[in-house]
């Protein structure tokens, strides 16, 4: 049945908006290329659009879907993940420029959140700058966990800037990238505080309607997933790719990070209004002096990219600018950003110095290695093509990439030390454990098995052979973190701090990550003060859309 659906993956539905960006014969080799990329990557449907100048062309290919028979065209709604991110940097933009100089990009959140603003430390709280929650330099863990586990619709970004105190400091303020969803969920939230309307109000009237966005909506804020103008979202569970779980693409109250859906039609109106410097035809949607500083490098990214002797071209990285990330691509200045949001996972290329942007969007298989690769795959085509340059790449490699230049770094599965037995008792483990900005766990027991649950996030608790630890094997509409291309992930749970007979605290790691639940800690509730205990965060930055967003990068640059 599988090879059935990846054959008829390779119908297209076109929508061309403009026929000289391409040949027609480019438009078949290409079409053959991406229907091929598409098969051997397990990609249900793709969109795709490319500017070249003033001209424009998009399509469509495989299922929004799949098992209703509806094609991809150029009209289809995919989420773009952290691309996302740019739309409200240019938002803040917009804001800063009407302020006459009374905000600038070095304006401390302080003086805008007042004292209903904390971060962990009093260094943080009264010196980050809007720069500084931009460019992912605060040094803060992203702490996606309460995402993952789902919050309240009443829970308000307003709400949130006095919890952020409760994430960690993985590095020193200031010290290095960082990457962070919850700093564009804070940056969303100076735009409501600066203006005065809400996020989406502010994002419908300064961006999407002046630059004719028409489709353009949020995720489970004005469109739901299952709307038929979206497409379907696909995640790969063992081997097999399957419908997604609809309920987890509520990522409220990080819209601003991560929650758009748009089109290719739409995103190439995007790419040219940056391409044209802030212009759509004679209207100005966001002053250049003001937008330009967030295409500069303002914090170092630590990330290898395709070397020549090794690869046939270049693609090194020099930095992250204000939702961007910056690159020298054979030479050319590029500027790009991913997005990942589970079953759907983008890319948008901009060359400033060539006039060119490309973006495309697919729903599945997820974050996998395969369906991470397929953006530079037909990206890397695509700009040869735009350059009247011959391809380095051909449909024998565009399904082996990075191979046959570097090996694929596969994951690898974490069961080492698994023991899988009986637990024994289980009472000194079970109970409600909290955190006040990522909320509950519950560990419970069935005869001799823990299960813990976190509001959509499920798991099953495997003992090992260190006493009191875990790995945690994620099921439900989360399975595919746990089990994709038969790999097993697992994640280590660790009880301590035990008192009459009650562990009082169960800690999580999670790469270089790590954080703590506490029996007794409320949701919300506690203030934290400058010398206190910072054990009490939870899951940090590899954890959800930052799972996502590092799994994306790691893939598509670290070769």
């Amino acid at each position: 049945m599988d090879a059935i659906w990846n054959i008829l993956a390779v119908a297209l539905v076109a929508s061309v908006v403009n026929c000289d960006v391409f040949t027609t014969q480019q438009i078949q080799d290409l079409d053959d290329f991406i229907q091929n990329a598409m098969s051997c990557r397990h990609v249900p449907g793709l969109t795709l659009g490319v500017v070249k100048g003033n001209q424009s062309w998009t399509k469509g290919y495989g299922f929004a879907d799949r098992e209703n028979n509806r094609k991809v065209d150029a009209n289809t709604l995919f989420g773009i993940g952290s691309i996302t991110k740019f739309f409200t940097t240019t938002l803040l933009s917009i804001l800063i420029d009407e302020s006459n100089k009374k905000y600038t990009w070095d304006t401390k959140l302080s003086d805008i959140l007042g004292k209903d603003f904390k971060l962990n430390t009093n260094l943080r709280t009264t010196e980050t700058t809007i720069k500084d929650i931009l460019c992912h330099r605060t040094g803060l863990q992203s702490g996606d966990m309460g995402i993952f586990a789902g919050y309240p619709s009443n829970f308000t970004r307003a709400r949130m800037t006095g919890l952020l105190q409760y994430l960690d400091e993985i590095r020193p303020f200031r010290d290095g990238f960082q990457y962070n969803n919850w700093m564009y969920a804070l940056a969303g939230h100076l735009v409501e505080v600066i203006s005065g309307n809400s996020w989406l109000e502010e994002l419908q009237t300064r961006i999407l309607d002046p630059v004719e966005m028409t489709e353009t909506r949020v995720l489970s804020t004005n469109i739901p997933v299952t709307d038929e103008k979206m497409a379907k979202p696909y995640v790969m569970i063992g081997e097999e790719v399957v419908p997604s779980a609809s309920r987890i693409y509520n990522i409220h109250p990080e819209q601003p990070a991560g929650a758009i859906a748009s089109s290719a039609n739409d995103m190439v109106k995007w790419i040219q209004m940056i391409l044209n410097k802030g212009n759509v035809t004679d209207n100005v949607i966001a002053n250049w002096d003001t937008l330009e500083t967030a295409f500069k490098p303002h914090t170092s990214v630590p990330l290898e990219g395709w070397n020549k002797p090794i690869y046939p071209i270049s693609h090194v990285q020099s930095g992250y600018g204000f939702g961007w990330f910056i690159s020298n691509h054979n030479g050319y200045r590029l500027m790009w950003h991913t997005g990942g949001l589970f079953g759907y996972t983008a890319n948008l290329w901009v060359f400033p110095d060539l006039d060119i942007g490309i973006f495309s969007n697919v729903n599945g298989p997820g974050l996998t290695v395969g369906g991470a690769r397929i953006f530079e795959v037909i990206f890397s085509y695509i700009f040869d093509m735009l350059m009247d340059q011959p391809p380095w790449l051909n449909e024998t490699t565009a399904c082996t990439f990075p191979m046959p230049w570097h090996p694929e770094n596969y994951p690898k599965s974490s069961t080492l030390n698994v023991t899988n037995e009986p637990v024994e008792n289980t009472k000194q483990y079970t109970g409600i454990y909290g955190h006040r900005l990522f909320g509950e766990v519950h560990i419970t027991a069935q005869e001799s098995t823990l299960f813990i649950k976190a509001g959509l996030m499920n798991g099953v608790l495997n003992t090992t052979n260190v006493p009191d630890s875990f790995k945690m094997q994620i099921v439900g509409d989360y399975e595919f973190f746990s089990n994709q291309n038969n790999v097993t992930t697992l994640l280590p749970v660790t009880f301590f701090n035990k008192t009459n007979d009650k562990f009082q605290d169960v800690l999580f790691i999670l790469a270089a990550d790590k954080g703590v639940f506490k029996r007794g800690v409320v949701w919300g509730e506690g203030e934290k003060g400058e010398d206190s205990d910072n054990s009490t965060s939870t899951l940090s930055s590899s954890s959800l859309l930052h799972i996502g967003l590092n799994f994306i990068i790691y893939y598509c640059i670290n070769q």
